[in-house]
C-alpha cells in the first residue's frame, strides 16, 4: 500500500515538473539524481539488508550490546564512503562551474547533500525493519518524503518559481525532513529496546561474519541500482539533456507493470521459503505460476495500450515536447513484459539459496546494458539506451528462469518449460 502511494505521488510530481521545465531541464534533473544515486552506492547499498539481518538476529534483551555493535560498525563503514561520494559530486560541480556552457553547478552541490541524506535514511529503514517496525520503516521513504516533495512542487508551481534548481532543492528539503522525522522515531523505538535490555548486555567486538555479509549485500544492491541508473547516466554523459528527459519519461511509465510483481514479492517471500524447505514443490509451482499469469495478463494489456496510445499518453501527461519518447517507451515496456512473464525469478532464487547465481546473472545483464549503451546512446540517444536496458532485463531474467527450472525444479513463468523433478534435484 505504501509503495503504491509512493509511486503515485512521485509520478504526479514528475509529470508536473516535466510539463513545466521541459525535456532539457527535466533530463538534467534526472541525470543529477541518477548520478547522486550511483555515487551513493558504496555508502548505503548494503546498509538496509545488513541492518535488517543483524538487528533481527540480535533482537533479544540479552543481545542488545551485540545489536548496538552492529549498528555502530555499519555506521563506521558508511562514513568514509559518504565523504568520498560527496567529494566526487562536488568535484563534478566544480568542473561544471569552470566549463563554459556546461550549465548550472548548483544541482551537483545538492547531489552531494543527497548522498549523505540517503545514507542516513537507509540506516533508519534498516534498523526499524530489523526491530519489526516495518510500517514505520517504510513510512518516511514511501509516504512522508514523496508527499512533502509533491506539496513543495505544487507550491513552486503556484508561486511561479518552478525551475530546475528550485525542484532539486525541494527534493532535498523533503528528503531532509523525512530523515529528521525518521531519526526521531528511530531513536524513540531504540530507547524502548534499550530499557528492556539486560544490564549484563555489553557491546561486543565485530562479528567475523559482518564484513563478508556487508560485501555481498553491497555487490547485490550495487548491481541492482546500476542496472536501473546506468542507462540514464550514460545518456547524460554521451548525449544531450533532452534525450535523458525522454528516457526518464518513458521509463516512469514502462516501470509500472513490474510493480505488481514487486508487491506480490513483498508478500510471497516467507511462503515461498516455507513451501520449498517443507518439500511442497507442487504447491510452490502452482503459487508461482498463478501469480505470474495474473501479472502477465495485466502487463500484456498495458503494453498493447502503450503501443496503441503511448504517444497520446506522453503528450497528455508530459506535454507535446515529449512525443519523441514514444519509441523508447514501447521498447522498455516490451522488456518489462518479458520480465513480468518470467515471474518472480529473483525472489525464488533468494528464498531457495540460489541468490549468488541470480547476482551473477544481474551482473552479466549490467555488462550488456553498459556496453550497448556506450555503443548506441551516442547515436540514438534515449532510443539506444532503451534497447540496452530492455536487452539487459530480458537477458538476466531469462537466464535465472532457466536456472530455476533446471536446478530448483520450479518454473515461475507463464512459459512452458521442462523442469527437473525436485526429488532428483535434491539428491
Amino acid at each position: 500500500m505504501l509503495r503504491g502511494a509512493a509511486l503515485v505521488l512521485t509520478t504526479i510530481a514528475s509529470i508536473i515538473v516535466a510539463r513545466h521545465i521541459g525535456p532539457n531541464d527535466f533530463g538534467q534533473l534526472a541525470f543529477v539524481l541518477a548520478l547522486a544515486s550511483v555515487l551513493a552506492i558504496p555508502s548505503n547499498s548494503a546498509a538496509v539488508p545488513f541492518l535488517v539481518r543483524f538487528t533481527a538476529a540480535y533482537n533479544r534483551p540479552a543481545d542488545y550490546g551485540s545489536m548496538v555493535s552492529a549498528w555502530r560498525w555499519s555506521a563506521r563503514r558508511t562514513r568514509l564512503w559518504v565523504l568520498v561520494g560527496m567529494v566526487a559530486a562536488l568535484a563534478v560541480s566544480a568542473a561544471v562551474a569552470l566549463t563554459a556552457g556546461a550549465g548550472p553547478a548548483l544541482p551537483y552541490v545538492v547531489a552531494a547533500l543527497l548522498i549523505a541524506l540517503w545514507s542516513q535514511a537507509a540506516r533508519i529503514a534498516g534498523i526499524l525493519q530489523g526491530l519489526k517496525r516495518v510500517v514505520l520503516a517504510q513510512l518516511f521513504d514511501w509516504l512522508v518524503q514523496p508527499a512533502l516533495y509533491l506539496l513543495l512542487v505544487l507550491g513552486l508551481l503556484l508561486s511561479g518559481a518552478l525551475a530546475l534548481n528550485a525542484v532539486l532543492v525541494a527534493f532535498g528539503v523533503a528528503l531532509a525532513v523525512s530523515v529528521v522525522a525518521g531519526s526521531v522515531t528511530s531513536n524513540s523505538v531504540r530507547s524502548v529496546f534499550k530499557q528492556q535490555a539486560s544490564s549484563t548486555s555489553a557491546e561486543h567486538l565485530p562479528d567475523p561474519s559482518w564484513p563478508s555479509a556487508w560485501r555481498f549485500y553491497s555487490l547485490i544492491q550495487a548491481v541492482s541500482v546500476a542496472n536501473l541508473r546506468f542507462p540514464l547516466l550514460i545518456i547524460g554523459f554521451v548525449s544531450v539533456n533532452e534525450q535523458a528527459g525522454f528516457y526518464r519519461a518513458a521509463e516512469s511509465i514502462a516501470l509500472l507493470p513490474p510493480i505488481m510483481i514487486t508487491v506480490a514479492n513483498s508478500v510471497l517471500g516467507p511462503y515461498v521459503s516455507e513451501l520449498f524447505h517443507n518439500g511442497k514443490h507442487d504447491e510452490l509451482q502452482s503459487l508461482m505460476r498463478r501469480v505470474s499469469r495474473y501479472a502477465t495478463c495485466i502487463a500484456l494489456l498495458f503494453v498493447v495500450g502503450v503501443v496503441a496510445f503511448g504517444e497520446l499518453l506522453l503528450v497528455t501527461l508530459y506535454g507535446p515536447s515529449f512525443s519523441d519518447a514514444y519509441l523508447p517507451l514501447c521498447i522498455l515496456s516490451v522488456g518489462q513484459l518479458v520480465n513480468v512473464a518470467c515471474g518472480s525469478v529473483g525472489l525464488l532464487a533468494n528464498m531457495t539459496g540460489d541468490e549468488r547465481y541470480a547476482f551473477k546473472a544481474q551482473a552479466a545483464g549490467l555488462v550488456v546494458s553498459v556496453t550497448l549503451c556506450l555503443v548506441l546512446a551516442p547515436e540514438f540517444g534515449a532510443l539506444g539506451a532503451s534497447v540496452a536496458a530492455a536487452c539487459s532485463t530480458v537477458l538476466w531474467t531469462v537466464v535465472v528462469l532457466f536456472r530455476s527450472a533446471q536446478k530448483i525444479g520450479v518454473n515461475p513463468s507463464v512459459f512452458a518449460l521442462r523442469v527437473n523433478r525436485m526429488d532428483r534435484v535434491n539428491q
